[in-house]
């Protein structure tokens, strides 16, 4: 009487030894340096009442085709075929328990998608349980493509019932191509693609967010995680393999929160991901720390521009920062554009110089003629430039000045000593001003 159940079955990916044991030289050389050992291990459970207690959560007694479905795969998957022993054709191997009460012909089969890509059929002796089922493939590849979205499943049929065995070293094994592969890309605080930095900026801009997409056939579960590593331009390590985030979308962040004083040039970045075998894959990037930047500030500032007003021929007086972010000595100089008719303006200091990290206050005076009345206004573009950064574009910061006039006015009460009244117990007497 054949016997069926509903099994729920789910592909765990563990980890592997560091080194397999080929069946035979002619199976090494099949195997190329640039693919990846993957086991694909079942477990399997039921809760179906009509097995018998021989038939336990690891064995089964069937002679239906029973299949053991693996995950979806998320992206496509190249595998080497390796030696089955069966002429020269190449497969792929598995490990599972099939034992037979009396003599059966049995057919272990790797499925892609529902079809068969690669089988083996042996006659099982009588009381004999064989383990290892190596398949060559149906068609004399030496290699095989599984397609993205594509479910990778091993079956088994027999002619007789038989029973299949599991264990926790159960799989269907793969040789992969490099499977895992990151991309990387720095950003700044606002969330743009950036490659320079600096080295002594403002604490809130202290960051080199480093992020990514990570491509896996198997998904996420097949990822163990992803590590940065940082090095200085003289190689020495900054950060060193310090775990990153790792999304279920299949992505990484990992947020380097740098100290000040760091040197210019180039820093290059190491992203390792692992899968669960504990293979690991790489991928690098950099980004520059840069010699020369400056950054000029004022209390008051809103998104760049700071306001104030003033009266008719008195200076309106800004109190700005300048700090010098790059990593090398500065030479500054300061500007505020074209003169403007009626207004003038000057700086306590045009000319001067910042070590890296060092700022220093200059004043800003805008002075409206004494001609002009309440409700007009200036705007001025105040700049500060590193006048020895050899590039182009010399390393540059703004800030817009705004000053509006206002009227003054001067307010007298008349008369100021008004004349002496008399006025009786409960009387009232009334003093007229004018103002």
């Amino acid at each position: 009487m054949k016997l069926r159940a509903l099994l729920l079955v789910i592909i765990l990916l563990l980890a592997i030894v560091p080194a397999l044991v080929p069946a035979s030289a002619d199976a090494e050389e099949t195997r190329s340096p640039g693919f990846i050992d993957v086991k694909l291990h079942t477990l399997i459970s039921t809760t179906e009442t009509t097995l018998s207690t021989e038939q336990s959560s690891n064995r089964y007694r069937t002679s239906d085709d029973l299949t053991f479905d693996s995950i979806e795969l998320e992206e496509s998957l190249v595998v080497l075929g390796v030696d089955t022993g069966v002429g020269q054709n190449l497969g792929l191997e598995a490990r599972i328990g099939i034992q037979a009460t009396l003599a059966s012909e049995v057919t272990v089969s790797a499925i892609d998608d529902g079809e068969s890509i690669a089988s083996r059929t042996i006659t099982v002796p009588s009381g004999e349980t064989r383990w290892d089922w190596e398949m060559p493939f149906k068609t004399d590849w030496n290699t095989y493509t599984f397609n993205r979205r594509h479910v990778i499943s091993l079956r088994v049929e027999a002619d007789r019932n038989v029973f299949i065995r599991t264990d926790s070293n159960s799989y269907l094994e793969l040789f992969c191509e490099d499977h895992l592969s990151l991309t990387v890309e720095t950003r700044d605080v606002d969330d743009n693609r950036a490659s320079t930095f600096f080295p002594n900026d403002l604490a809130e801009n202290r960051h080199v967010f480093i992020e990514g997409d990570i491509q896996n056939p198997f998904g996420s579960g097949d990822v163990a995680g992803v590590n940065i590593s940082i090095k200085r331009p003289n190689g020495q390590f900054v950060v060193e393999d310090d775990a990153a985030s790792v999304g279920a979308d299949l992505n990484y962040t990992y947020d380097w929160n740098y100290a000040t004083g760091l040197p210019s040039g180039t820093y290059s970045i190491n992203v390792t991901g692992r899968d669960l075998q504990g293979n690991e894959f790489s991928t690098i990037g950099s980004f520059m720390m840069a010699e020369y930047g400056i950054r000029i500030s004022a209390e008051g500032e809103e998104g760049g521009i700071v306001t104030d007003s003033t009266t008719p021929g008195s200076p309106a007086k800004y109190t700005l920062t300048i700090l010098n972010i790059g990593g090398n000595r500065a030479d500054i100089v300061m500007s505020d554009g074209d003169p403007l008719p009626l207004w003038q303006t000057s700086f306590s200091k045009t000319t001067f110089n910042l070590d890296a990290g060092d700022d220093t206050d200059i004043t800003f005076d805008v002075q409206p003629s004494s001609t002009l009345g309440g409700g007009n206004s200036s705007v001025y573009i105040v700049t500060a430039t590193v006048d020895n950064d050899p590039t182009v574009q010399n390393a540059k910061d703004s800030l817009q000045v705004e000053t509006f006039v206002r009227n003054e006015v001067d307010l007298a009460v008349l008369p100021v000593n008004p004349d002496p009244k008399t006025v009786g117990v409960g009387g009232m007497v009334d003093h007229t001003f004018t103002v």
